[in-house]
Formats: C-alpha cells, sequence, structure tokens
C-alpha cells in the first residue's frame, strides 16, 4: 500500500514537472497561461494528497478491523479449545463409567451364579433335612397320655 502512496506522489509530481516544462519551452511565456498551469498543479496536488489521506484513513480503519478480528479469532480459538477439553473429560468420564459397568456385570454374573449354588445347596439341604427328620419320626413311639409332650 505503501509503494501504492509513492507512486500516486510520484505521478503528480512528475504530471507538475512535465506542465512546467511544456510552459517553459513555450516561445513566450504567458503569466496567465503559466499562472494558470501552476494553479492546475497546486488543485491536483491537493486532490492527490486528500486521496493519499483518504487511503491513509482506509488502511489504518482495515488495521484496527484486523486487530479486532485477530482478537475474535483468539476468543473462539480459546472456547474451542475449552470444548474440547470439556469433551476430553466427558470421554474420559464415560470410559471410567463403561469400565465400571463392565466391572459391575462380571460381578452380578458372579454373584448369580453364586447364589444358583447357593439355592442348589439349599435344596440339597433341605431335602437331607427331611430325610434325616422323616426316619426319626417312624421310630418315635405315639405318647397319647397325660404325660407327653
Amino acid at each position: 500500500m505503501r509503494n501504492f502512496l509513492l507512486s500516486v506522489f510520484s505521478v503528480a509530481s512528475c504530471w507538475m514537472f512535465v506542465s512546467v516544462g511544456l510552459i517553459g519551452c513555450s516561445s513566450k511565456p504567458e503569466p496567465e497561461s503559466l499562472g494558470k498551469a501552476v494553479n492546475d498543479a497546486y488543485k491536483e496536488n491537493d486532490r492527490l494528497t486528500d486521496e493519499i489521506d483518504r487511503l491513509k484513513s482506509q488502511l489504518a480503519e482495515l488495521k484496527r478491523s484486523q486487530a479486532v478480528q485477530v482478537e475474535e479469532k483468539e476468543q473462539l480459538r480459546s472456547k474451542v479449545d475449552a470444548s474440547a477439553r470439556k469433551i476430553e473429560e466427558a470421554e474420559r468420564r464415560a470410559r471410567m463409567a463403561t469400565d465400571r459397568n463392565t466391572e459391575l456385570l462380571k460381578q452380578a454374573e458372579s454373584l448369580a451364579k453364586e447364589n444358583k449354588q447357593l439355592a442348589k445347596e439349599k435344596e440339597e439341604l433341605t431335602e437331607t433335612l427331611k430325610s434325616l427328620v422323616a426316619p426319626s419320626e417312624k421310630k418315635k413311639p405315639e405318647r397319647t397320655g397325660p404325660h407327653s409332650p
């Protein structure tokens, strides 16, 4: 952008020199036409200076806008990083919960097997108890009397 501004200024300066040179080469420079040419050159110079100032203002505004965009980009990057950390933490917790659920499922299966085994043993013990109680009832004499328990 700076090169552009310098080239605009250079063109304006060259135009002024060419105008003055052409006027100086005429056989009889007339004071009115020379004054008009100088006046026109000053007007063109002022116009170009205003244009340069306008372009400088635009450039400054673009730089401010760029700085704002850079700041917004950094804020968004920070938010994305925070979100990524939260996602990673949630994934870690999900893995831990899955591992814990798997462990609990194994424990539940083991307890179910153990419970089934205990139920089987209980039934066997109940059958054994019944078989032991039944013969002793046959051997007991029936007491019917005043002293019977």
